[in-house]
């Protein structure tokens, strides 16, 4: 049975009991700024290492670019809506693991997705919630040891962890929390899972791992963009056989919006009903990312790197379009994220 794990700020990780998952669906740093790049400091590359060209211009301009479309709110919502989506292609039989900080936010949508289970269902799945604030490199480790131990196999890995908002303070690792959240706690996910994704791929299961956070919308826009783009490529590259995509949500409604303490995210509230016909609901969107991973194949590729994939809103495959990076560029930014990680057991 396919596993799904996923990773959120507020919610967590799902799995699937052992019968492998159909390729289709049933039915159809101190402040706002990244971490220096390029000096000797905490965060700067190791001599002999040539700083990436996307890194230089982030130590330039000195703070991050701005964030994705889409909120924390809407990214919780799509993490709720890509699990509930994979609730109904397996009919409740999967192992599904939610990982946040949020206990009473992933209760609920536990008890709707047992509840969506109903009689259809031979009862053979779980659902689990592992608490962690995956902003902290060492929770990661910690709670992937611990699913891997109850899950020696991950089918599929989901992480939508996000944040918005003017205020950035820097973890206790010294990253930059925006940065953490949106990039090196990803990397550390995809890392600390690969023992399960590389059991589902050699026991010929569906092994694939998605970053929904902005895929198309690279270059001066985002940077952290093509730190997701350029982590896909690496880590596909490393792990033949394995599907590692980066999505990108879109504009997604959801009602979390409500219970934000910002009054910006207060007004697009207010005028989100006005949007309506350019946005999707949160079980669309958990529809459509689900049909582009699906269809994602590991012999496949959005580009050069086989078995890196890049997606869109409409879980459309968006090839190259918006990529901003080289594989010197990949290289770079792979050893630098090794050593702000601190992981000793990574790939050179």
């Amino acid at each position: 049975m396919p596993v799904f794990l996923h990773a959120s700020l507020d919610l967590p990780i799902y799995r699937a009991p052992d019968s492998r998952l159909s390729s289709s669906p049933s039915s159809s740093f101190s402040s706002s700024s990244l971490p220096t790049l390029g000096s000797s400091t905490s965060h700067g590359f190791s001599s002999g290492i040539e700083e990436p060209r996307l890194c230089r211009q982030v130590r330039r301009r000195g703070r991050a670019e701005p964030l994705s479309r889409c909120s924390s709110a809407a990214r919780r919502a799509v993490g709720q809506g890509m699990a509930e989506a994979f609730n109904r292609h397996t009919k409740g039989n999967a192992h599904i693991v939610l990982v946040g900080r949020n206990e009473q936010a992933a209760q609920k949508v536990i008890a709707k997705m047992r509840a969506a289970r109903g009689a259809s269902s031979t009862g053979s799945g779980s659902y689990t919630f592992a608490p962690c604030d995956i902003s902290l490199m060492a929770n990661v480790r910690h709670s992937a040891a611990d699913i891997l131990a109850a899950h020696p196999r991950v089918n599929f890995l989901v992480v939508t962890a996000g944040v918005l908002g003017a205020n950035s303070p820097t973890t206790a690792d010294g990253i930059d929390r925006t940065a953490a959240l949106h990039y090196y706690s990803r990397w550390q996910f995809f890392h600390e899972m690969l023992p399960g994704l590389r059991a589902a791929r050699d026991a010929g299961e569906d092994a694939k791992a998605v970053s929904v956070y902005s895929a198309g919308d690279g270059g001066g826009m985002d940077t952290l963009a093509n730190y997701n783009d350029l982590m896909c490529e690496s880590f596909a590259e490393r792990n033949p056989g394995i599907v590692f995509a980066h999505a990108s949500p879109g504009a997604v409604r959801t009602n979390l919006l409500k219970a934000s303490d910002s009054w910006l995210l207060h007004a697009i509230d207010v005028v989100l009903p006005l949007m309506r016909p350019i946005t999707v609901s949160q079980d669309e969107c958990g529809e459509y990312l689900w049909s582009g991973l699906y269809r994602a194949a590991a012999s496949g590729g959005s580009g050069a790197v086989t078995g890196a994939f890049r997606i869109g809103s409409k879980g459309q495959e968006l090839g190259m379009d918006r990529y901003y990076g080289s594989p010197e560029e990949r290289r770079g930014v792979w050893s630098h994220t090794v050593k702000v990680t601190k992981t000793r057991d990574a790939d050179p």
